[in-house]
């Protein structure tokens, strides 16, 4: 899209001789903004937003060439005009000419030294390119006749950024400490604004691991303004660092009695816990927990103190997760119970969330394989269902799909046969729902219901697996097309036809369904593998090829994005 004109030198009558040319640029009629230009340049000839503009239609046009001759003689004039330097930075980013975009806005600040609007877009300039040096100068120059701490922050981390990148550690080193002066000097000067400045002063420090220059820093009274009731939880990962693990117990029981459900309050609450049983050591402060009894009592303590109705995921997982800890070196239960029996009781309590399997999943595979099978059918039952069983309610059917899938998890394998059976117990279950109106999904989200199908579709992929038969294949496949009919945003069948139409070797119908994905940015790197690699073998190579493009295209201006992210 092109950037409107901000100041126009010539007031009203140009704007409105330009307007027509970004609105044809705008809906992508690149030839009738050429045909726009064209007629302004007659009555305008010296004209360079104009120019600027023609030039930015011709290589839309594909008349790279012509649109070079035309940004070439501009750039030979030195434009100041925030306009045409605009339109002509557009073209060179387009044609991935960047370097020429700093170009021209050196010569715009010689043209224009006071103009702040200027020296901000020669830093960025610098910033695309990855010139970190410059970007320094840019910052500086910028804070001399500006002094805005943005500015002089920028600075801050372009000397960051070269630190970062430099393989020399002296080098390195000098710069880190020439980035911790500045801002000191700003720290002592009481001249810190905002929490990106304190954040950046954290970054400079980890990155010379003064880990107690860090833990001073955010327990001082101007981290907490800059930053208010972040104090506690900032300083667990260096409290970790520095190896003060009594003062990170207390930390995070003070924050885990005001926040139960915070997991990244618990994983470091556990790691102070069992080094400090490892000590050994004898406390007699009551309020550090140093042994397993004391431990388990503060998570029961928790568990507790929850109000009715209001039961929290975060109290029951700690549970779970100081039994998986406890069961690393011996056996837990007579602390804390059967492992088997407190992961059913976590089903028994978050089943009508679609996490609750998830959560359970890594703590299944602690309990031994022959115990789980024995009484995998508890997971089923737990609340009074079994396979066959016909829930009303949306949330007992997502009750139901979670023993179902607890169930499967740590149960044996089933025959082939037994698989179909199941499969066509779940396919009934979700056609009872179609017929019932209890599937409720919409254009932007899937419901509960439509998981019998996605059960369904994955027990009859496991029959047609080991039979080596397609004909459960086409079960599925026909299954996952009518959930996806009904619930056209759940991914989770997309993904799963996506496979099974390359699995049979159709893969025009797998790339369909890819395209309904509408998979961008870094997906097409994560997900990209699952369907591109299997074009090309199916003839599909031009496809392919596009999709690789796309991804290249994608990795290739990242880090450049990044880089512009990352200083601002």
């Amino acid at each position: 899209m092109a950037v409107r004109p901000q100041h126009v030198h010539d007031g009203g009558i140009v704007e409105r001789r330009l307007r027509p040319i970004y609105d044809w640029l705008d809906i992508g009629n690149n030839k009738k903004a050429l045909q726009e230009a064209e007629k302004v340049l007659k009555k305008s000839p010296t004209l360079q937003a104009a120019r600027a503009l023609k030039a930015l239609a011709l290589f839309r046009l594909g008349k790279g060439l012509e649109a070079q001759v035309v940004l070439d003689a501009l750039a030979d004039e030195k434009p100041s005009d925030d306009t045409t330097l605009q339109a002509m930075t557009i073209s060179y980013r387009e044609s991935q000419q960047l370097h020429k975009v700093c170009m021209l806005y050196e010569n715009a600040v010689k043209s224009e030294p006071a103009n702040e609007e200027l020296h901000s877009h020669l830093f960025m300039s610098y910033v695309r390119v990855g010139d970190y040096r410059s970007q320094q100068r840019a910052a500086m120059a910028l804070y001399k006749f500006a002094p805005k701490n943005p500015y002089y922050f920028w600075a801050v981390m372009s000397i960051v950024l070269q630190a970062k990148t430099s393989e020399d550690n002296t080098k390195r080193g000098i710069l880190l400490a020439l980035a911790q002066r500045m801002v000191d000097n700003f720290i002592s000067e009481n001249k810190m604004e905002a929490e990106q400045e304190a954040r950046l002063y954290i970054m400079i420090l980890e990155l010379q691991e003064k880990w107690e220059d860090i833990l001073k820093f955010i327990e001082s009274p101007l981290y907490s303004q800059l930053v208010p009731g972040s104090t506690a939880q900032a300083s667990i990962p260096y409290l970790k660092k520095l190896g003060q693990w009594k003062r990170l117990n207390v930390v995070c029981k003070e924050l885990l009695w005001d926040n139960q459900d915070r997991w990244d309050y618990y994983v470091p609450y556990f790691d102070s816990v069992f080094y400090l049983m490892k000590e050994n050591e004898e406390d007699t402060d009551s309020s550090i927990d140093n042994t397993a009894e004391k431990c388990h009592e503060f998570i029961c303590q928790l568990v507790e103190s929850m109000s009715s109705g209001r039961t929290l995921r975060g109290p029951y997982l700690a549970r779970l997760e100081l039994w998986k800890r406890l069961a690393v070196d011996g056996d837990p239960t007579s602390l804390i119970g059967n492992g088997l029996a407190l992961c059913v009781q976590y089903l028994r309590v978050f089943a009508n969330k679609p996490c609750a399997v998830p959560d359970l999943r890594p703590y299944l595979g602690m309990i031994p394989q022959k115990e789980r099978e024995e009484k995998c059918r508890e997971f089923l039952t737990c609340l009074g269902f079994d396979e066959n069983s016909e829930p009303e309610s949306a949330d007992d059917i997502q009750r139901h799909i979670s023993c179902l899938a607890a169930w499967r998890l740590v149960a044996a394998p089933l025959s082939s046969t037994g698989a179909l059976e199941l499969a066509a117990t779940l396919r009934g279950h979700y056609m009872r729902c179609l017929q019932k109106g209890l599937v409720t999904s919409n254009i932007t989200e899937f419901c509960a219901a439509d998981h019998y199908g996605i059960l369904a579709a994955h027990h009859y992929f496991y029959a047609g697996v080991e039979q080596q038969s397609s004909a459960p294949i086409v079960e599925a496949l026909c299954l996952l097309e009518l959930v996806l009919h009904h619930s056209p945003a759940n991914f989770h069948a997309k993904l799963l036809l996506v496979k099974l139409y390359h699995l049979l070797g159709n893969a025009v119908a797998a790339d369909s369904i890819y395209q309904r994905l509408e998979v961008k940015h870094i997906q097409l790197v994560s997900l990209g593998w699952l369907h591109c690699a299997r074009l090309a073998p199916a003839c599909l190579a031009s496809r392919a090829l596009q999709l690789l493009a796309d991804t290249r295209a994608f990795l290739k201006h990242h880090g450049k994005d990044v880089r512009g992210v990352a200083v601002l």
